[in-house]
């Protein structure tokens, strides 16, 4: 959660919030070491799905402003 609250600003929030949902995932995952390093980029692709929805949601839908950081939204 700190790592994600530093990085806010210099890499946006669709970018961070990506990042801890891929640790968090890989953080509660059961699977041998070969598996695991396998699932990280579906869970960073999930992470960053669920990340656009929550900042558009955010941006467009409620009118609050997030950090943009690298990305051009």
């Amino acid at each position: 959660m700190l790592i994600q609250i530093f990085l806010l600003n210099p890499i946006g929030f669709i970018l961070s919030s990506s990042l801890m949902f891929t640790s968090v995932a890989s953080g509660f995952r059961t699977l041998p070491s070969e598996a695991r390093a396998k699932r990280l980029g579906i869970d960073f692709l999930i992470g960053t799905a669920l990340s656009l929805v929550t900042y558009f949601g955010f941006t467009k839908g409620l009118g609050l402003n997030l950090p943009k950081g690298i990305l051009p939204f």
